[in-house]
C-alpha cells in the first residue's frame, strides 16, 4: 500500500543553515536543500522545498509558485537537478493544458494511433517542451493498453503527473467492472499496475454507475483516498443534479469531494453551459474540457459530402467501428456543417491558418473556461507535429471580433440537434 497523501498545510519551513530565507509554502514533502538563486543579479541561497505547492511569501519572491522557482534554480544553477523536473520551460497559455492519452495503444484494438513507444515518447517531449505536465489516460482507453504504454514511459521520472479513470462495463483484459464497492479497489490497482505506479493525481469515476448507489460508491472512493491512492477526485459525464447530489453527500459526510469535472465543450458544442458550470462554480469544481476540435470535426479535414471510404481508418469518425459510429452520432449531421459554412469563411478573410487554430483559440479566450478556478483543455495527438502544431494554436491570443462572432452565429444552428454534455 502507498503511504497516504499527507494532509496540506500551510507553514514555515524549519531553518536550514546558511540560508538568508526560508519559505513558507503549501508542502507536500518537507524536506529541504538550501539552494542558490539570485535576485537582480544578486545572489542568495534560499531553503527550499523539493516539492511544494502554492503560493509562499519570501522577500524576493512574492509572486512566483514554488515550481516556477524550482525551474528558474534550474536555468541558474545547472549543477542543481530535481529528479521532478524534465524541463526548465515554463507554459504561455492562459488555462491548463492537459495530454490526453487515448490514442497512445497497442495496434490491434480500437482508439489507438501512436502504436510505437518511441513515437509516444516524442510526442510527450513536445508537450513537455511547451511546459505542460499533466497527463490523462482512462482504464479503457486501447482496452488498457494505453495505460499500459504511459507506465513503459516511466512518467513520473519526466515530473508528469496522471490521471486515469474507472467507467463501469469497460473489460480490459476481459474484466467487467462496475462502480460497486467491491470492484473499486481492484479496478484502481489494475490501473497502477497498468502506469507502473502506486499513486496517481487525479482519479475519475468516468461515466455513471446509475445501477450503484452513489453513497456506496462514495464511500468506498473516499476510503481509497484515505489509503493514498489518488489525490484529486474527479468525475466526468454526469449531469449537473448529480454532480450536485455527489458533492452533497460527500459534504455530509465529511468525504473527499470531487475537484475536477471532465466533460465535453467547444465552440460548437455549448451544451454544459446553463446548468452544469454554474453547478460547478458553486461547489469549486475545476472543469477539464475534452473535444476542443470536436474529435477533428472543427477543422478543414472533412467536409459535408466526404464518403466513409475517404475517412482515415481508425480515426474518430471511422464508419467502420464503434467509436466512429458514436462520434458520428454525437457530431456528423447537417447542423454541424452549416455551422461550418459559416465559420470556415470568417477564419479564412481573417487570415487564420486554420480552423483548428481558430477553434482553439476560442476555448483558450471565448468560452466560459476561467484559470481561476482551475479549467483545463486536454488535447490528444497522434504525432509529435500535430501536437506542435495544436499547442501553438492554443498559445495564440484571442480571436478576431469577426471569427468569435462567426462562432457565436453558427452555435445556434447547431443547438437544436446538440446531443447532451451528459452521458444517458
Amino acid at each position: 500500500m502507498p503511504p497516504a497523501w499527507p494532509k496540506a498545510h500551510n507553514r514555515r519551513a524549519s531553518p536550514t543553515p546558511h540560508c538568508d530565507h526560508t519559505i513558507t509554502a503549501r508542502l507536500i514533502r518537507s524536506w529541504q536543500e538550501c539552494r542558490p538563486v539570485s535576485d537582480r543579479g544578486t545572489p542568495i541561497r534560499v531553503a527550499l522545498p523539493l516539492l511544494a505547492r502554492g503560493i509562499y511569501i519570501a522577500p524576493f519572491f512574492i509572486l512566483y509558485r514554488p515550481l516556477e522557482l524550482l525551474a528558474q534554480v534550474a536555468r541558474t544553477s545547472p549543477h542543481v537537478q530535481s529528479p521532478h523536473i524534465h524541463h526548465t520551460t515554463m507554459a504561455t497559455t492562459k488555462l491548463k493544458i492537459v495530454f490526453g492519452a487515448m490514442t497512445f495503444g497497442r495496434p490491434d484494438v480500437e482508439q489507438t494511433r501512436v502504436h510505437d513507444l518511441k513515437d509516444a515518447a516524442a510526442i510527450l517531449d513536445v508537450f513537455q517542451k511547451h511546459g505542460h505536465d499533466e497527463v490523462d489516460t482512462a482504464r479503457t482507453y486501447g482496452n488498457g493498453s494505453s495505460e499500459e504504454y504511459l507506465g513503459q514511459l516511466d512518467l513520473p521520472k519526466r515530473g508528469i503527473t496522471l490521471d486515469t479513470k474507472l467507467a463501469p462495463g469497460s473489460k480490459p483484459g476481459g474484466k467487467a467492472y462496475t462502480h460497486r464497492p467491491e470492484d473499486l479497489k481492484p479496478a484502481l490497482l489494475d490501473s497502477l499496475k497498468a502506469l507502473n505506479t502506486d499513486k496517481v493525481d487525479l482519479w475519475y469515476l468516468h461515466v455513471p454507475d446509475r445501477s450503484v448507489p452513489y453513497e456506496d460508491t462514495l464511500r468506498e472512493v473516499n476510503n481509497l483516498y484515505e489509503q493514498g491512492y489518488f489525490k484529486r477526485l474527479g468525475i466526468s459525464n454526469y449531469a449537473a443534479w448529480e454532480v450536485a447530489q455527489i458533492t452533497e453527500i460527500c459534504i455530509r459526510n465529511n468525504w473527499k469531494r470531487p475537484d475536477v469535472y471532465q466533460g465535453v465543450y467547444n465552440a460548437l458544442h455549448r451544451a454544459a453551459e446553463p446548468e452544469l458550470f454554474p453547478c460547478l462554480r458553486h461547489y469549486g469544481i475545476s472543469f477539464y474540457e475534452y473535444n476542443p476540435l470536436a474529435g477533428g470535426l472543427l477543422t478543414d479535414r472533412y467536409e459535408r459530402t466526404t464518403a466513409d471510404k475517404d475517412v482515415e481508418p481508425g480515426s474518430r469518425f471511422d464508419p467502420t467501428k464503434d467509436q466512429g459510429a458514436n462520434y458520428r452520432t454525437r457530431y456528423w449531421k447537417d447542423e454541424w456543417f452549416d455551422a461550418l459554412d459559416i465559420v470556415r469563411p470568417a477564419v479564412k478573410a481573417a487570415g487564420i491558418k486554420t480552423t483548428a487554430e481558430a477553434a482553439l483559440r476560442w476555448v483558450v479566450h471565448h468560452g466560459v473556461l476561467d484559470s481561476k478556478y482551475g479549467d483545463a483543455v486536454i488535447i490528444g495527438a497522434t504525432s509529435a507535429a500535430q501536437l506542435e502544431d495544436n499547442l501553438t494554436s492554443l498559445e495564440q491570443g484571442p480571436l478576431p471580433d469577426e471569427v468569435a462572432k462567426a462562432f457565436d452565429d453558427a452555435w445556434p444552428i447547431f443547438k437544436p440537434v446538440c446531443k447532451p454534455y451528459y452521458r444517458v
